[in-house]
């Protein structure tokens, strides 16, 4: 069956998990769901023997990859550079799918760090790339949302790890629905995004720009 150019294909996917190390989500905002929905990729992702690659940076000085997303990896590398493609990530991906230029599921922190220079990365190597914004995080939520926007410029699909998860199955008919939908359902976790403004227009990120800001002068 054909896949639309819109849709992430199971059969040219790999997973790639950026910096989710135990000295880097002490200082993540909403670490928690991060990590929940990062392990509901990867769990996902293995059910489709999708491969997963896990990158660390600087592992000697932040420490491994949490234990249960580790555990969950096809093969892990250490980096250096904020673009893991730059430290051989691009290559391992190949290697995984034994394709050239997959379609890659990028999760982890920080986003306008790690992720943000990777998905860069892979656009700049003709890769399409999906980024589940509920497996990704930082340490300002303002940063992560910049992140997104500027990734989105480049051409990467931004939106959840459900969305990724129901992209690969393409219908109810897959033989791994059901188990599929357990998983989402045993990770789902409230919704975090920041209410929504009654009685007036949707706030703009330069709009939480200065909300943040007044809040630092005030205090």
């Amino acid at each position: 069956m054909s896949v639309p150019a819109q849709l992430v294909d199971p059969n040219r996917s790999v997973v790639l998990l950026v910096d989710l190390q135990e000295r880097v989500m002490r200082a993540i905002h909403h670490a928690e769901r991060v990590v929940t929905y990062a392990a509901l990729l990867a769990d996902v992702a293995a059910l489709l023997e999708i491969p997963i690659l896990v990158a660390e940076q600087n592992p000697k000085g932040l420490g491994h990859s949490l234990p249960n997303l580790s555990s969950r990896a096809t093969e892990t590398i250490a980096t250096q550079s904020f673009d893991a493609c730059v430290d051989g990530a691009y290559d391992r991906l190949v290697a995984l799918r034994g394709i050239d230029r997959p379609d890659v599921v990028v999760a982890g922190c920080e986003t306008h760090i790690g992720v943000l220079h990777t998905v860069l990365g892979l656009r700049a190597r003709g890769c399409r790339v999906w980024v589940p914004a509920d497996a990704c995080g930082a340490r300002s939520p303002l940063s992560d949302e910049l992140a997104d926007e500027r990734m989105r410029q480049v051409g990467a699909s931004v939106s959840t790890v459900e969305t990724v998860a129901y992209g690969w199955l393409r219908t109810a008919a897959h033989p791994r629905f059901k188990d599929v939908t357990t998983l989402v359902k045993a990770a789902s976790l409230p919704d975090t995004r920041p209410p929504v403004r009654r009685g007036g227009p949707v706030p703009t990120l330069v709009d939480r720009a200065n909300d943040l800001f007044g809040s630092i002068v005030r205090r």
